[in-house]
């Protein structure tokens, strides 16, 4: 399955993802596949009501394929909001 800009998706994969109808992005792992939609774990997202903090949530969603884009991080199964951000700006 591929994401909006054709990466090849697979489990594991960090993505990235509009929540809910907000403005802002968070970060996910692909979990798992259907037919037609990706099931994806958010791990990283804006915290409720603030546009500056982030939290750490494990939310598990559906998106179509084309809904979401492969990002290239590098970072445990663990990793703390702080990991997210400095595997993002290294």
């Amino acid at each position: 399955m591929k994401d909006f800009v054709g990466a090849e998706l697979e489990i594991g994969d960090i993505v990235a993802i509009s929540e809910g109808g907000s403005s802002f992005l968070a970060l996910g792992k692909v979990k798992s596949f259907t037919p037609k939609m990706v099931t994806i774990e958010i791990v990283m997202a804006p915290a409720k009501g603030s546009n500056r903090s982030i939290t750490k949530v494990s939310e598990i969603i559906s998106r179509f394929p084309t809904q979401i884009v492969k990002v290239h991080l590098h970072v445990g199964d663990e990793a703390t909001p702080i990991e997210w951000l400095k595997a993002l700006y290294s």
